[in-house]
């Protein structure tokens, strides 16, 4: 079931999805991929900081299909909706956020 993300409007980027990726431990995990596949725009593609972090910006409100990679992991597959919030407080703030297992 998809979840909405609260998203944050910024002048002239429209809406915006982060989050952060941890491995099973809670620690942040740097180098995944993360890709984004919209309806209007394609697949955009990002990777996460050292400190586990990503972000898309320029969205339009929609439901978004969001795929983690990294050697190694589980690739895990998730659909996010975006909405516009003028309170981004009342929602999960972990909504974007994924956990990667290692391959058996």
């Amino acid at each position: 079931m998809s979840r909405p993300v609260a998203a944050v409007l910024l002048l002239f980027q429209g809406l915006i999805i982060s989050g952060t990726v941890r491995d099973q431990a809670g620690q942040p995990m740097a180098n995944v991929t993360v890709r984004l596949v919209t309806r209007s725009d394609g697949v955009k593609v990002t990777s996460t900081d050292e400190k586990g972090k990503y972000l898309f910006t320029d969205l339009d409100i929609a439901f978004y299909d969001l795929s983690y990679e990294r050697k190694g992991y589980i690739t895990v597959t998730r659909r996010v909706g975006v909405k516009f919030d003028e309170d981004p407080g009342d929602d999960d703030p972990r909504a974007a956020d994924v956990t990667m297992l290692p391959e058996p």
